[in-house]
């Protein structure tokens, strides 16, 4: 089964009214007719292409990067410049009932807007990247919960896009930043053994990424990176010291691709190699990195 597949397969209502309806992908999208529907839909060129994107008769220009809405009821049109076509995804949804969905300013705010073609920073193409990679892999099939989450933070980053108040500092409803960071902290730690990313920690406690950066500097003074290497490294330190596994076994076990990039990251933060360190115990040459206490 592809990702666009499990995707269609998975939860379609994730929650306070917000229903997902389908979920697409073309690596080179063909020119559509003109044409309508009942529902919102959300494109975003990918790595390639450019062309046209006719709203109601009038052309947007649109090209690698952007993000554009077609509303409901409004006649609207994809055409590409020359090849290669665009690569595109798209998702279509509604909401039941807005008042429902938490953060329901901001999804009033989307639905009058009147913004139709938005480049994107960055933030939804990444989020879109992981929601693919996480429906890849065999690993998180059945797992529905983390599915949803991943889906309703892209759509959150959609609205905030989509309103005209762009710069809001907030794309997901507010909840408690103390409980939001150790909850945050926690799935780190239960998921040291694999590549993470602020986007999908940020996805599973239903923040943007951009305040899941400010809360983990504000409770624990570093950055969400900086706090999962130190923490792979803390818990590299114990096994070192405390297990008879192989360096290799402990540098699979705490999330490092490789003997090299372990030995590297751990010799550049404690000033020692693993094997060192697993002989005396000792780091010379500065202090043991501590991982940031939430208080």
């Amino acid at each position: 089964m592809d990702w666009i597949a499990r995707l269609n397969n998975g939860p379609k209502n994730l929650g306070d009214g917000l229903e997902v309806l389908h979920w697409s992908y073309a690596s080179a999208l063909p020119d559509n007719v003109t044409h309508r529907h009942t529902y919102f839909e959300i494109c975003l060129v990918g790595e390639c292409g450019s062309g046209i994107f006719t709203v109601e008769g009038k052309p947007y220009e649109i090209s690698s990067g952007d993000l554009f809405i077609a509303r409901p009821s409004v006649v609207h049109r994809i055409q590409n410049h020359q090849r290669p076509l665009m690569e595109l995804f798209w998702v279509s949804f509604s909401w039941t009932d807005e008042n429902k969905i938490a953060g329901s300013e901001l999804w009033r705010e989307f639905s009058n807007s009147s913004v139709l073609v938005r480049r994107d920073e960055g933030g939804i193409k990444t989020l879109w990247q992981t929601l693919k990679v996480f429906a890849e892999s065999g690993e998180f099939v059945g797992k529905d919960t983390q599915l949803a989450a991943l889906e309703k933070a892209l759509l959150f980053e959609i609205a905030r896009h989509g309103a005209p108040s762009s710069e809001r500092s907030e794309a997901l409803p507010e909840a408690d930043p103390h409980r939001v960071s150790r909850l945050a902290a926690c799935y780190i730690h239960d998921n040291l053994t694999r590549k993470l990313s602020v986007e999908e920690i940020a996805a599973h406690v239903h923040v943007s990424p951009r305040h899941l950066s400010r809360l983990f500097l504000k409770f624990s003074g570093v950055s969400p990176a900086q706090f999962i290497e130190t923490t792979r490294l803390e818990k590299a330190k114990q096994l070192l010291g405390n297990s008879n596994r192989s360096i290799k076994e402990i540098s699979t076990s705490c999330g490092y691709k490789s003997v090299h990039h372990f030995t590297r990251a751990f010799s550049r933060h404690t000033g020692t190699t693993p094997a060192a360190f697993r002989r005396t115990g000792k780091l010379p040459r500065k202090e043991s990195p501590k991982i940031g206490e939430f208080v």
